[in-house]
């Protein structure tokens, strides 16, 4: 039980750090690196190591609950593209709103006509973006 209570807490803690840090990778990939942490401008890695180490903790206390270990492997493996698709979503809602409100404040209408545009980007023209650009 104890093991079961441990498993639930790694997963539960890497969820919400894979979703932040997919969320920081991405959005400082499209140029916003003012939203993210101090922390993760100076060493992403670590944060990248700390996503990884806790996937692995998890999966390495799968072994030994009374679960087959192969339906807490899909569970994670749900959960590791989950995290990904969400913290893509975040980090594109974050560019899309960040260019509407300079849109919003832009009074040159060449600029602002720009900036809408930005904004109104699509989700795969902003993932090809952010390839580009890491």
């Amino acid at each position: 039980m104890l093991l079961l209570i441990i498993f639930i807490i790694l997963v539960v803690f890497y969820f919400v750090v894979a979703i932040k840090v997919n969320e920081w990778i991405v959005i400082s990939a499209l140029g916003f690196k003012s939203f993210t942490p101090a922390g993760f401008l100076r060493n992403p890695r670590i944060y990248v190591l700390v996503k990884y180490y806790l996937f692995m903790g998890a999966l390495a206390v799968s072994f030994f609950l009374p679960i087959r270990w192969y339906v807490c492997l899909v569970v994670l493996l749900v959960l590791w593209v989950g995290a990904n698709s969400i913290g893509r979503k975040l980090a594109f809602r974050s560019y899309r709103h960040s260019f509407s409100e300079i849109a919003n404040d832009e009074t040159n209408p060449a600029s602002k006509a720009d900036y809408i545009l930005f904004s109104k980007k699509s989700d795969k023209e902003l993932l090809e973006l952010a390839r580009q650009r890491f």
